[in-house]
């Protein structure tokens, strides 16, 4: 099931009691799947300090032939500090499979306004995690300013490091093998 939409996120008007209702909603479902996710995606889901939101792709690596795909995602914040995350995943398949339109947003650097001088970089907002069949699990994405993506997969490592402050804004790099 999908728990943000695009709607809820279309414009600065949004309903706002819908979004709150479709994260209380996703926060129960969360709860009743954790003790079903591999322990990497759970602590993702849960843990203050791995939350992806409002992380800065560094790279994506997507390796077709292999089934293997790599994100390396710095994220943080002052409460909990940063880090660089590692996830790889195993068995794994972007979806929708629009790898084009993936690597445009993983890779764009833009003004995010006329009063923002500086250049901004793609983030992620909104992270969703869920149980598939067959003992797979998906990652879904929403990324600011545009594009979402999920990766279905069988397995998924996690490594991280830490890392003094937030990076500069930088544009990450996208890599297709295979």
């Amino acid at each position: 099931m999908r728990w943000f939409t695009d709607e809820a996120y279309a414009n600065d008007d949004a309903d706002w009691d819908e979004v709150v209702a479709a994260y209380s909603a996703y926060s129960a479902h969360l709860a009743e799947i954790v003790p079903d996710l591999p322990a990497a995606l759970a602590a993702v889901a849960t843990d203050p300090r791995l939350d992806l939101h409002d992380g800065r792709f560094r790279e994506v690596t997507v390796d077709r032939e292999a089934q293997e795909n790599v994100m390396v995602i710095d994220c943080g914040n002052l409460q909990v500090g940063y880090r660089r995350l590692t996830l790889q995943f195993d068995r794994a398949a972007v979806v929708p499979d629009n790898l084009q339109l993936l690597a445009e947003a993983i890779g764009a650097e833009f003004r995010s306004n006329h009063w923002h001088q500086g250049r901004s970089v793609t983030e992620i907002r909104v992270v969703e995690v869920d149980v598939l069949p067959g003992g797979r699990s998906i990652l879904r994405l929403r990324l600011w300013p545009f594009h979402e993506f999920a990766i279905e997969f069988g397995a998924l490592a996690l490594t991280e490091e830490g890392l003094d402050a937030r990076g500069r804004e930088q544009a990450g790099k996208f890599v297709v093998r295979g």
